[in-house]
């Protein structure tokens, strides 16, 4: 891979010339996600830099930020990093922990930030995109570009507030889970995603309008317990009510 065509933003949205440091962390996060790269396979210095024609020095911060803030690379002690694979019996736990990030802390916050208002109707067209992109003719083999457009609506919600910290929280949580599907081909119909989008855009509207969030976490629950499918037998996640919100 040349480093011109690294220099591509492979995100859903509109394609814009990054660094080459930012440019390789990216294609590397999504290449796990989409299952470029499996967890049989090491990914080392040396694999990076023949995969995608960078220096060595490009290669270690790369693999580093995987690592430690994506959280879809793991590395035991004197030995090769690797994607892990992550159960089904794991989607519990991840449902709750993006429910904790995705509506209780996120919707928290979110009524009470200066200007989200204003944040959320400038992202209309960005997310009205993500939607748009639900809609197309898939098959059964890209479920890659399904979760793709799945989780871009997702952080974009998240980016609303504009709190970097809350930003940084999902991205490990949010790269999870889509790991975690990805890897337990468990995705809904797309179609049935981008109506969930819906309702959760209209809700929004609705709890900047009327300052009545309760559908939002109704819609945004109903959506997580869909995307995260719990394995028969496996203890439902309990939804638990933050006050003053």
């Amino acid at each position: 891979m040349s480093t011109e065509t690294l220099r591509q933003d492979p995100s859903p949205r509109r394609p814009k010339a990054v660094s080459l440091q930012h440019a390789l962390t990216t294609r590397l996060r999504e290449d796990i996600l989409n299952g470029s790269i499996s967890p049989d396979e090491a990914v080392t210095q040396d694999m990076i830099v023949e995969r995608y024609g960078v220096s060595r020095p490009t290669a270690i911060p790369a693999i580093l930020v995987i690592i430690h803030r994506h959280g879809i690379l793991k590395q035991n002690m004197n030995r090769s990093a690797r994607v892990p694979l992550i159960s089904a019996t794991e989607l519990p736990d991840i449902h709750r922990a993006r429910k904790l990030v995705e509506i209780d802390t996120f919707g928290s916050i979110l009524h009470k930030k200066p200007g989200a208002a204003e944040h959320f109707e400038s992202a209309r067209h960005a997310l009205r995109d993500t939607m748009r992109a639900l809609l197309r003719n898939y098959d059964e083999n890209q479920n890659d570009e399904i979760l793709r457009h799945e989780f871009a609506f997702h952080e974009l919600l998240i980016s609303l507030p504009a709190v970097p910290v809350l930003q940084r929280m999902y991205e490990g949580i949010g790269d999870v889970a889509r790991l975690a599907i990805y890897q337990n081909g468990v995705v809904p119909p797309p179609t049935l995603l981008a109506q969930q989008h819906i309702a959760i855009v209209d809700s929004l509207e609705l709890g900047f309008r009327k300052n009545d969030w309760e559908p939002f976490r109704e819609a945004s629950g109903a959506h997580l317990l869909e995307i995260m499918v719990i394995p028969a037998g496996a203890e439902p996640p309990h939804i638990v009510d933050v006050p003053g919100f």
